[in-house]
């Protein structure tokens, strides 16, 4: 069974406003890879004309879908400095662990992620899922490059010792 990507909000932005590339979700596609958004992040990305119009060419490539009342009922209360699509995300990470489905969240902000690590989720954000990629033949080295320079010359923040491994 292939695993499941689960995204967050900030990872989609990242890729198409941020990275300016595509073609890390072209390869989870390539892959046969299923792409989930919770509700949460779809309407959040909804909001966000430009990567929404960037977005719109993969709406069909990804699963929309519901996150487990439960589960997102708990995670808001528990960790109520979280956003909906964060504990989207982290949401469907639960439903698919207890399904005993692959799956990874991707989330790029720490906290999220930190709180995923802690519920054991499988997580990562887009500098290990481009690593990943890198690994499988899927980027080269000069798109690493690309990515971090695009990365890096952007508002978006990536710890430097985390975004300096594209280019090692």
């Amino acid at each position: 069974m292939k695993s499941k990507k689960i995204f967050d909000t900030s990872s989609i932005v990242c890729i198409f406003q941020e990275a300016k590339f595509p073609k890390i979700i072209d390869n989870c596609l390539k892959r046969n890879y299923k792409l989930f958004i919770p509700t949460q992040v779809y309407d959040e990305i909804r909001m966000n004309v430009n990567t929404f119009s960037h977005f719109k060419q993969y709406a069909d490539d990804f699963t929309i879908r519901d996150s487990c009342d439960e589960h997102f009922e708990y995670l808001s209360r528990r960790y109520p400095r979280l956003h909906k699509g964060e504990i989207g995300v982290l949401s469907l990470g639960i439903e698919f662990s207890k399904l005993k489905s692959p799956y990874i969240c991707i989330l790029d902000e720490g906290p999220a992620r930190s709180i995923g690590e802690q519920l054991r989720l499988r997580t990562a954000g887009i500098v290990g899922l481009s690593l990943w990629e890198k690994e499988k033949g899927d980027i080269s080295e000069p798109e690493c490059k690309l990515i971090y320079d695009h990365i890096s010359e952007s508002p978006f923040r990536i710890k430097k010792e985390v975004l300096n491994k594209l280019i090692k």
